[in-house]
């Protein structure tokens, strides 16, 4: 039986590989480590002239640093171009407060009205009145996007009756709107309460603004403040003052008043800047409801 095999064709050709294996195997080992050394040849050969064309024979390149770092694009004019434009101060009073009773006061309440031409944009301003000789103190007031309002300060004690006061404007927080439903609701409630009627009455010693504030919307408001201007034909202000509300109804109204303790001019204007926050969910409520509604 031995012998028959290795008679076998086949276990004799794998006897001979195997043999010639051992008998080359140092060789074959060899001409494996020399066929990696030539192959490392090239990739060093490359890395060393780079090196050298680096260091020594290419020229300064601090022109091609300099283009790689440039600025291609003016980010200053892209944050320009899509930055809120800043708070529009239209007009700035000063008026005797409602408590005095003469043009030569010893408190004064100061007003300016204000718009935010920004659509998206939802302003937190920080401001004070300053005239010659004094100034306020610090407030902060909300303006809404695209609102026309009032900032005012009550009661400030004065030596007379400011007649050249202005408003600075301290600090802005900005407060972007992307939600097209929150910037479109916010329009329509502030459309939906307005003045509906007003009268100015004086007895010849004091005088009282009645007017009403209708709500068009489906939705209560809750502790809405309004601000109530009585201008003179010429816009001027003569007496400005705010009134709080528990809510306005919707699809309905609320009437108030305000008296001041002195006689005003007759033939005022009356404008009135409702200063509700539309933008938070808490003023919301429906008819009949304490519940908070969550948009």
């Amino acid at each position: 039986m031995v012998i028959q095999q290795y008679n076998d064709p086949g276990i004799n050709r794998w006897l001979k590989l195997g043999y010639w294996y051992t008998e080359h195997k140092y060789q074959f080992y060899k001409a494996l480590i020399g066929g990696l050394i030539l192959l490392n040849i090239p990739f060093w050969l490359y890395v060393s002239y780079s090196m050298v064309n680096i260091v020594f024979l290419t020229p300064d390149q601090s022109v091609v640093y300099e283009e790689l770092v440039r600025q291609r694009t003016e980010v200053s004019e892209i944050h320009a171009s899509q930055a809120p434009k800043p708070l529009v101060i239209r007009d700035t009073f000063s008026v005797a407060s409602a408590s005095e009773s003469s043009l030569n006061p010893k408190f004064a309440d100061f007003i300016a009205v204000v718009y935010n031409p920004n659509k998206e944009w939802f302003m937190d301003v920080m401001y004070r009145f300053n005239w010659e000789g004094g100034s306020t103190a610090m407030d902060t007031s909300f303006v809404l996007p695209e609102q026309e309002t009032a900032l005012t300060m009550y009661g400030v004690p004065v030596s007379g009756l400011p007649s050249q006061s202005k408003i600075g404007v301290i600090s802005t927080d900005w407060e972007r709107l992307k939600d097209e439903i929150i910037i479109a609701r916010i329009s329509e409630m502030m459309d939906a309460v307005e003045l509906a009627d007003s009268r100015v009455v004086s007895d010849g010693q004091s005088s009282v603004v009645e007017y009403s504030i209708d709500n068009s919307s489906v939705y209560s408001f809750v502790d809405p403040v309004f601000l109530v201007v009585l201008s003179r034909f010429n816009g001027e202000p003569s007496a400005i003052g705010f009134n709080r509300a528990l809510e306005i109804p919707g699809k309905g109204g609320v009437g108030l008043e305000h008296r001041w303790l002195r006689a005003l001019p007759t033939g005022l204007q009356v404008s009135v800047y409702p200063r509700i926050n539309f933008l938070s969910n808490s003023v919301y409520r429906l008819p009949g409801s304490d519940a908070r509604i969550q948009f």
